[in-house]
């Protein structure tokens, strides 16, 4: 039976070409080799804190990261490779963190029904444009749908289709954050019912 193999990383934190973990492309990729005989679709899952501090110049050490975990790959087995990318609260660029930013975040911690749009969304996803842009160029993938608080992309590996649901939980994340007081917003996405997919 042909398998799609799942490779999970997280937390990477990238901050400069200095980091070692930047030399270890294929140490990773390596992990993968003993799966590849029966594999016939690649999915790299990297949930959050891809950079370390959200900025362009981290996700181009990340992209080329990446790029050469995917082409170690591919060169062992010729078997196609998906990136699946979520963000986490170190992919936010604080730097870009404005006051009407923080004063949304500020009354959705403070409300028991905040009246979350998408112009809300956007301000409080907007310190997170850097990331996607990267993700977007990594995934490549024209047929993921949503938006940038939930975004589901689906495959078809061997007839059997899989669905990744991308939830970005630190769109209200704060330079010092207090655990316990992350707001996801699970009313605006009630339609997001499973349809038939065999693996979600």
């Amino acid at each position: 039976a042909m398998t799609a193999v799942i490779l999970h990383l997280s937390d990477i934190h990238i901050k400069s070409a200095k980091d070692p973990i930047l030399k270890r492309p294929k140490n990773i990729a390596a992990c993968l080799f003993s799966s590849l005989p029966s594999a016939s679709k690649i999915f790299v899952v990297v949930s959050g804190d891809i950079a370390f501090s959200g900025r362009a110049d981290q996700y181009a050490l990340a992209a080329t990261f990446f790029d050469e975990i995917r082409s170690t790959i591919i060169a062992e087995a010729d078997i196609p490779v998906s990136f699946v990318i979520v963000p986490g609260n170190h992919d936010c660029d604080f730097d870009k963190n404005n006051s009407a930013r923080k004063m949304l975040i500020k009354s959705i911690d403070e409300s028991d029904d905040p009246e979350i749009d998408s112009s809300v969304i956007e301000t409080c996803t907007s310190i997170q444009g850097d990331f996607f842009a990267f993700r977007d160029a990594l995934e490549n993938n024209p047929d993921a749908y949503g938006d940038s608080l939930w975004r589901t992309a689906r495959y078809e590996v061997e007839g059997k289709s899989f669905s990744f649901e991308c939830l970005n939980v630190s769109w209200v994340s704060k330079l010092k954050e207090e655990p316990g007081r992350l707001y996801f917003p699970i009313e605006h996405y009630k339609a997001e019912k499973a349809d038939s997919v065999d693996v979600r």
